[in-house]
């Protein structure tokens, strides 16, 4: 993507940034998510690595490596592993705590994941 990782277009342009962009960017990346919730589709590793940024700085949800399905399986997406008690959690700074002592993976660890996101996209310079 033309601007990076939002982690890197954070890095880079962040001090240009309104709060209106920012919202923009935090919108996005939500909406994303609940796209892929829709789907039944948990991303697993949702971090600002894992989002890029297009050339009209549009969120886009990448890397769907840890990524996997939550009840029935959609059309299209049997690439995807099952639900299971898989012990990689990603990336440990945007993970839910459950998923650090054990839990299995769930939803609900993508929203903390998007918390995380929220504020580093809302409180970095």
């Amino acid at each position: 993507m033309a601007n990076g990782t939002l982690h890197s277009f954070l890095k880079n342009k962040g001090r240009t940034l309104s709060i209106d962009e920012r919202l923009k960017l935090v919108h996005g990346i939500g909406s994303g998510l609940e796209y892929l919730h829709s789907l039944s589709v948990f991303h697993g590793d949702l971090h600002s690595g894992n989002v890029l940024i297009d050339e009209e700085q549009n969120p886009r949800i990448s890397d769907f490596g840890l990524a996997c399905t939550i009840g029935k399986l959609q059309p299209g997406l049997s690439y995807l592993q099952r639900l299971s008690s898989t012990s990689n959690v990603g990336a440990v700074r945007w993970a839910a705590p459950e998923r650090l002592s054990g839990c299995k993976p769930h939803p609900s660890g993508d929203i903390y994941s998007l918390g995380c996101i929220m504020f580093e996209v809302t409180t970095r310079p």
